[in-house]
């Protein structure tokens, strides 16, 4: 989920750089045409990468703590 969440970010701000960087003269029309459906659709793709970041550490904390209490095995795997 956090390799996920890594992903979503970094390929929205890759598209708006990428956006920026072909087209700069897009820059004030694209501040103008900011609309309800453009602010839902960002604060949706932000609330997803929250979302999917906690529930990810939320997770991996769970994993820890069930791994530190698990005895150690007769024969220990190295790494």
């Amino acid at each position: 989920m956090i390799i996920l969440a890594f992903i979503l970010t970094t390929a929205s701000s890759l598209f708006g750089i990428i956006l920026l960087i072909f087209n700069p003269d897009l820059i004030a029309g694209l501040v103008q045409s900011i609309s309800l459906p453009t602010l839902m659709v960002s604060y949706a793709v932000s609330i997803a990468t929250s979302l999917l970041f906690f529930f990810g550490v939320f997770d991996l904390v769970r994993r820890f703590k069930l791994a530190a209490k698990k005895p150690p095995s007769a024969n220990p795997s190295t790494f």
